[in-house]
């Protein structure tokens, strides 16, 4: 009798936890429907919205459109970001972030390249460069030609973000350009954007570090030994590095210790 007791006790044990487990799936895919019912009504709205002739209208759409990233809200942003308003035509290209696909990137490429305003161009540019995508290269190498510096700082940033496995020695050829360019502001996004370290960089950051011109430039001359970490540092280089240290700038101090230390470290491991 009490064999059967504890039989009959496991089994509706048994049958409790099946029962919890099936209305918790249940209910999971309650929430997922009530979610995509959401969205398919607030896409149709925003749809409808983009239709209206008043701009702020439509950039409200392109906003509410954002919040879902499902694929029809890909194919409407795109059709956005050629919106002839140009506050709504930001707006899309920003939402188009979420979206490191190949008909994206392709949309986004192609207003990088408008030159008739500089302002999209760089909202663009600076989308592609999050992506960090192989197949951004050639528009940023492109956009590096441009007479506007911003747009060759965005251009710079995105192309040394890259994987550099994946690219070949695209950022060694384009490094020496970028460290003698006439903007500082394109020197100093070159510096901060590597993502690694080549032997032939060494010598050109070094030039620069020992030439006096920039010892004033504070933020530009910790770029360059931010750049220098990684590097074994020579003994001429060394001696500015070390009078660094007692740069006015807390920045400069900071990093100048770091690059003497690192270099120290790396020193200690090749003997």
């Amino acid at each position: 009798m009490l064999k059967k007791q504890n039989k009959m006790s496991r089994n509706i044990i048994l049958l409790l936890t099946v029962s919890f487990f099936f209305h918790l799936s249940c209910s999971h895919n309650t929430a997922d429907e009530a979610k995509m019912q959401e969205y398919l009504l607030s896409i149709s709205i925003a749809e409808k919205q983009y239709q209206s002739a008043y701009w702020i209208d439509r950039r409200n759409a392109v906003n509410l459109a954002s919040k879902y990233p499902y694929s029809r809200t890909e194919k409407f942003l795109q059709k956005a970001s050629s919106d002839p308003y140009n506050k709504v035509r930001i707006e899309a290209v920003r939402s188009l972030a979420q979206f490191n696909t190949p008909s994206t990137i392709s949309v986004l490429s192609e207003i990088a390249q408008m030159k008739n305003d500089y302002v999209i161009r760089l909202e663009a540019l600076n989308v592609l460069a999050e992506f960090k995508s192989p197949a951004c290269a050639d528009i940023f190498i492109f956009s590096y030609d441009d007479a506007n510096w911003m747009i060759r700082e965005a251009a710079v940033k995105g192309l040394f973000s890259i994987d550099h496995t994946k690219i070949g020695r695209i950022q060694n050829e384009y490094f020496p350009l970028v460290i003698s360019d006439d903007s500082l502001s394109v020197r100093i996004a070159a510096l901060n954007s590597l993502s690694y370290r080549d032997v032939n960089d060494y010598p050109l950051i070094r030039a620069e570090v020992l030439k006096k011109d920039n010892l004033q430039k504070y933020t530009y001359l910790c770029a360059l030994l931010s750049a220098l970490e990684g590097f074994v540092i020579d003994a001429e280089l060394s001696v500015r590095i070390k009078e660094l240290l007692v740069s006015l700038n807390a920045e400069v101090r900071v990093r100048s210790l770091k690059v003497l230390k690192k270099s120290a470290e790396i020193s200690d491991n090749m003997e």
